[in-house]
């Protein structure tokens, strides 16, 4: 039997959370952290997703605003790209993807709609557990 990635987020209940595209690190990883997220929705001032925000890209980004002695923003280029997936895909036909595509967190739709976003390593965690 195949497991679905709505079963998955079923199981481990992470929401869509969404901040725009502008915010601070400081911001972004105190969200991250408050809310137990492994992922945030980066919008525009039109609520259009324009990338996604993980703790491994605001670490990035971090380490390279302290050694240039740049700003807090952050900057979207650090962002992860926007890749989607079904709630009703299978969960190793979405890690095989991930991996082949180099990606490590996934926006689900469900009914047409985002509904959360995903990890690479929620997904492996669902796989074992």
């Amino acid at each position: 039997m195949t497991v679905s990635i709505g079963e998955v987020l079923h199981k481990i209940g992470r929401p869509l959370v969404q901040a725009p595209h502008h915010s601070s690190l400081q911001s972004l990883s105190q969200l991250l952290s408050y809310a137990g997220l492994d992922a945030i929705l980066l919008i525009d001032r039109e609520k259009r997703a324009v990338g996604v925000a993980t703790a491994k890209t605001i670490v990035h980004h971090l380490a390279r605003s302290a050694r240039a002695g740049a700003s807090s923003a952050f900057v979207l280029s650090f962002a992860e790209e926007i890749e989607c997936c079904s709630a009703l895909d299978g969960l190793t036909e979405v890690a095989a993807r991930m991996l082949q595509a180099g990606v490590s967190v996934l926006l689900v739709e469900e009914n047409g709609e985002l509904s959360a976003t995903v990890t690479f390593d929620r997904l492996c965690e669902a796989a074992l557990g």
